[in-house]
């Protein structure tokens, strides 16, 4: 798996791709009746895939890392993003809870260009299982998430429908990804689900493209929408939530 919008190029030129490898195991308990059958383990190897040469050829970073949990879940659809220190910053999704029932996009950090990677371990980031999105906005250096936060922060209806991706939000880190600000909500309804942002700047703004399916019978995946945000909204405390 690659998500859409998530190879990066690093500043010295360096192609970088974040990828997740599933497999199809065996189930956890043997069927009452019938042959086993192969399922879809959720479950994924993370690993990066390295050019220098624009593409020509690509090797494979030297280390991976994979995490599986109780309930069968596992880290899944990796993102990445060069921090100012040379670092690589990469996240990835899971439906894990920790004790207090909330899951958290989990993170992990590269300090040689996408080679090796530190142990994966939970972010600050509170979310369901659905992808965050991150880019530097030009200008102001600044970084600029997109995910569903499910911090609190925003009171939201967690009906099970459309994988709880509700409420979509944004924020602005100064500090290179240690504490965010400008938080707002993008989308908010119930019956829809936001997920899988684009995020590109032109001029003074932001395009976000999305998936925004809903409501019943359609799926989350089923629906696209693009906004247009000037940034000066994005630095501003007021939601644009409509």
């Amino acid at each position: 798996v690659v998500n859409n919008d998530r190879v990066i190029q690093l500043r010295d030129g360096t192609l970088v791709v974040p990828v997740a490898q599933h497999r199809f195991g065996m189930p956890a308990q043997l069927p009452k009746s019938g042959k086993p059958q192969a399922q879809f383990k959720h479950a994924a190897l993370i690993f990066y895939l390295i050019s220098r040469d624009n593409g020509e050829t690509w090797v494979e970073s030297q280390n991976s890392y994979y995490r599986s949990f109780e309930n069968g879940s596992g880290l899944q659809e990796p993102g990445v993003v060069e921090l100012n220190d040379g670092r690589l910053w990469s996240w990835t999704r899971t439906s894990w809870k920790d004790a207090d029932d909330v899951a958290h996009q989990w993170q992990s950090f590269s300090e040689n260009a996408a080679q090796n990677w530190s142990e994966p371990t939970p972010s600050i980031f509170a979310s369901p299982c659905s992808p965050l999105s991150m880019k530097r906005i030009p200008g102001t250096g600044d970084l600029l998430a997109v995910w569903n936060d499910h911090s609190g922060r925003f009171p939201f209806s967690q009906k099970g429908d459309f994988h709880n991706r509700t409420p979509l939000v944004c924020a602005v880190s100064s500090h290179e990804g240690v504490t965010w600000k400008h938080h707002q909500q993008i989308e908010n309804s119930p019956e829809h689900g936001f997920c899988y942002t684009a995020i590109h700047f032109v001029d003074d703004a932001v395009l976000l493209a999305y998936c925004a399916g809903g409501p019943k019978p359609q799926n989350c995946l089923q629906r696209l929408r693009m906004r247009r945000i000037e940034l000066g909204e994005i630095y501003s405390e007021r939601s644009r939530c409509q």
